[in-house]
């Protein structure tokens, strides 16, 4: 086993905040250094954004399965929400949420999250959260953690070319549904929509159609969210905007650099936030090197 240590310096007016994380890896006898994914997500403090942007009328509840590495040999669940509001509709991890409140009532820093939640060691929730209509409508805000920072980007809500299939129906969690599929990002996708639900969203940035996302899925078989809930609030229940306190506004180009940077040259991103990461064995990683992780798939494949 090898020992790598991540040292961050956060500046503030007055003090400066040193964070050391010890975690654990294992080196193959031959290759490049080896180990699992690096995840961090602050959790609330003086500086995260938390505020509210509107009041939910309707909450869909989608299971959401993904593959963490594109052998797929790790098959993950997390809980999304979609919450659809007078103005905005937002879709983040119910995960990634309890586990930042967690965080909030604790200054532990060895605080185990995951047996409270009773999700597996090693697991980390997905983290990119997308808006609707948020700050402009028409248009899409999205953000994602990568490391210590939250990189975000507003664009046109994509318009998306549905083929509808009128000979084709199921029915789930009670609701009469269609069949339909597209192309975005990549992939290939296959969905299921309520006609009898008018809502023309669904989980991540889907959109578009005449009636809410029950299902959807890629061919390659990645990706599947299946809606397993839908309430509508008997109280108000508040909308929130999310952010970390470190933030980068790119496009979506420059995210997707950003992201297949933790396999392709993570010493350069960990350098880009002001981090150093060091590998017990090898020293602290330099630019062009890097960490033999699982790439995990994204979303949009190109």
């Amino acid at each position: 086993m090898i020992v790598i240590i991540i040292l961050r310096y956060m500046k503030t007016i007055k003090t400066s905040l040193l964070i050391i994380s010890l975690l654990l890896f294992t080196i193959p006898l031959f290759g490049q250094i080896s180990g699992r994914r690096i995840s961090v997500r602050f959790w609330y403090g003086s500086k995260y954004t938390h505020r509210v942007i509107d009041t939910c009328k309707l909450f869909i509840t989608y299971q959401f399965k993904y593959f963490d590495d594109e052998s797929k040999k790790g098959k993950k669940t997390d809980i999304k929400y979609l919450e659809i509001g007078n103005r905005c509709i937002r879709y983040h991890s119910y995960l990634a949420e309890k586990r930042d409140s967690l965080h909030s009532v604790t200054k532990d820093v060895n605080f185990d999250w995951r047996s409270k939640l009773g999700i597996e060691r090693g697991y980390y929730p997905d983290l990119e959260d997308v808006y609707f209509n948020f700050h402009s409508k028409g248009n899409l805000f999205f953000t994602s953690l990568v490391l210590f920072y939250d990189y975000c980007y507003e664009e046109t809500i994509p318009v998306i070319d549905w083929n509808i299939e009128q000979n084709k129906d199921t029915t789930i969690i009670g609701y009469h549904c269609l069949f339909a599929t597209m192309q975005y990002g990549g992939r290939h996708y296959n969905a299921w929509f309520a006609p009898d639900i008018p809502i023309k969203y669904g989980p991540y940035k889907f959109n578009g159609l005449p009636g809410l996302i029950m299902k959807i899925s890629d061919d390659d078989g990645l990706f599947d969210w299946v809606a397993v809930g839908i309430t509508t609030p008997k109280r108000i229940k508040k909308m929130y905007f999310d952010q970390a306190p470190h933030i980068v506004k790119t496009d979506r180009k420059g995210y997707r650099k950003i992201y297949d940077m933790q396999w392709k040259d993570i010493g350069t991103l960990y350098r880009s936030q002001g981090s150093k990461l060091y590998v017990g064995g090898h020293g602290y990683l330099q630019p062009g090197e890097n960490i033999d992780i699982p790439k995990i798939p994204a979303i949009e494949n190109e």
